[in-house]
């Protein structure tokens, strides 16, 4: 192997996995709180490192702490990967089951080290362990993110997993045929085998710790786009990215010869109940409407906030009857809905809307200013109405 030796190996690996923990620690404490499994993946990397150290320093120290302590630092840190993706996906941790596993590895490396002294016994236990470990952990990211829809990073991730998988796999199949040798082997025996196997080991662990890095700013890059498009206070498109939407819409109806209808939506009296109740429940009262309202559209459907107390909705491949039933539907919905601000659980608000549908040749500049003389008639003939442009 080039005169690559286990010893100098085991120390590169513990030098990567130190970075790793270094950069994930960081970036769990400057990273939105919302992005979780930072941490779990820095405290992995530095369980590796420890192991790494404490495997490289057999002969040196007592066998109980390089041989038990240090294949069990190693099970740690892969379980730490697998917890770090489930917080990374949303999903619970089963701790019972990983708290059992390291038991269970734990014994057995005793086991194989003191009642039954065998190299290949234990290298069989902690291939076994890891490989489960793993195994849990390409399973997850497979049920998250579909075959033929994923992502690079996820991709990237998925390939280093399955290399570790492989690779303890393939290991423990091998030490299994020799397990009842009764020798006092050690990972540090300079064999092609060994070596090879430290080798894919130590490449495929700074990998994976790569390809989780590379999930976690593609899911920084997803937020930060979601609130570039998003208005903050109500979750709905801004008005700019309603009016890109828009005109996309605008343009297919074109083509396609489909009828496209704009509603344009005012809270009455905003400015009134904003003055009575306080920019706490006028805050409320914006996002309250935008939930209900989004509660009554199709998916297709796009909604917009205008700016203040103004929102717009788009309603692809409607006509001018279906547009008033979805207004009609929303205005009631609105009406019904109450909502509370910390001290009153009773408030409610009206809305009136303005409907206007698409002509051929209509602009997206036309449909807004068209829904929204409408909305005007709307209030001047005693609000909370749907008016038809």
């Amino acid at each position: 192997m080039g005169g690559l030796d286990p010893r100098t190996l085991i120390i590169s690996a513990s030098v990567s996995s130190a970075l790793m923990a270094v950069v994930f620690l960081f970036q769990s404490r400057t990273f939105p709180q919302g992005i979780r499994g930072l941490r779990e993946w820095g405290w992995g990397c530095l369980a590796i490192f420890v192991a790494a150290l404490l495997v490289g320093m057999r002969g040196l120290i007592p066998d109980f702490i390089s041989v038990v302590l240090g294949n069990l630092a190693l099970q740690v840190g892969l379980q730490a990967f697998h917890v770090g993706l489930l917080r990374f996906h949303g999903r619970a941790v089963p701790r019972r089951l990983w708290w059992s596993l390291l038991a269970l590895c734990f014994v057995m490396l005793c086991f194989s080290l003191y009642v039954f002294p065998s190299f290949s016994l234990r290298t069989v236990v902690i291939t076994g362990c890891n490989a489960f470990a793993v195994a849990a952990s390409v399973a997850l990211v497979l049920r998250e993110h579909r075959v033929g829809h994923m992502r690079f990073s996820a991709a990237f991730t998925l390939i280093f997993l399955a290399a570790v998988l492989i690779t303890s796999v393939a290991r423990g199949l091998v030490a299994l045929g020799s397990i009842m040798d009764l020798d006092q082997g050690s990972l540090l025996n300079a064999s092609p085998l060994q070596v090879s196997y430290l080798a894919a080991y130590a490449v495929s662990a700074f990998g994976l710790a790569v390809g989780l890095i590379l999930m976690a700013h593609d899911r920084l890059r997803d937020q930060l786009q979601h609130l570039v498009i998003h208005d903050h206070l109500t979750g709905v498109l801004t008005r700019r990215a309603f009016e890109e939407r828009a005109e996309v819409e605008i343009s297919r109806s074109r083509r396609a010869r489909h009828e496209l209808a704009l509603l344009v939506v005012d809270i009455d009296d905003f400015k009134v109940f904003n003055d009575s109740h306080g920019h706490l429940a006028g805050d409320q009262a914006l996002s309250r409407f935008a939930k209900v309202a989004q509660g009554c559209l199709r998916r297709e459907d796009l909604l917009g906030r205008m700016g203040g107390e103004e929102f717009l909705v788009l309603l692809p491949e409607t006509g001018l009857d279906a547009a008033c039933v979805a207004a009609e539907r929303i205005r009631s919905a609105v009406e019904a809905a109450r909502f509370e601000d910390g001290e009153r659980d009773d408030l409610r608000i009206t809305i009136s809307i303005g409907v206007s549908v698409a002509a051929e040749d209509a602009s997206y500049e036309d449909l807004v200013r068209r829904a929204d003389e409408a909305v005007y008639k709307a209030k001047s003939s005693g609000r909370n109405r749907v008016q038809v442009a």
